[in-house]
């Protein structure tokens, strides 16, 4: 079986090695928010963290529950577990 030949405008893009078809014109528009995107994930994240430490504080969340959650949000944003300083976005389009 041969791969389809990918349209010369999506090479390149993350999802250019999944569809032979060329990605619609929305779902481009769609996309186009990423850059300006990745500026609020910190914020975002700040906010859901805030949102399960409340949901923690009024028991709807368990204490690992919490943990769980902290740890990953903190690995999203690239710091280690226990430091308050952000570090370097580990930001990738396939995540």
């Amino acid at each position: 079986m041969q791969p389809k030949e990918k349209p010369a405008d999506d090479a390149g893009k993350v999802w250019s090695g999944r569809f032979s078809e060329p990605v619609a014109e929305l779902v481009k528009r769609y996309t186009a928010s990423v850059e300006f995107d990745k500026r609020l994930a910190g914020f975002d994240i700040a906010a859901s963290l805030a949102h399960a430490r409340m949901l923690h504080a009024i028991g709807v969340l368990t204490a690992k529950d919490l943990a769980d959650i902290e740890r990953g949000m903190n690995t999203i944003l690239g710091r280690s577990a226990g430091k308050s300083s952000p570090g370097r976005s580990i930001w990738r389009m396939c995540i």
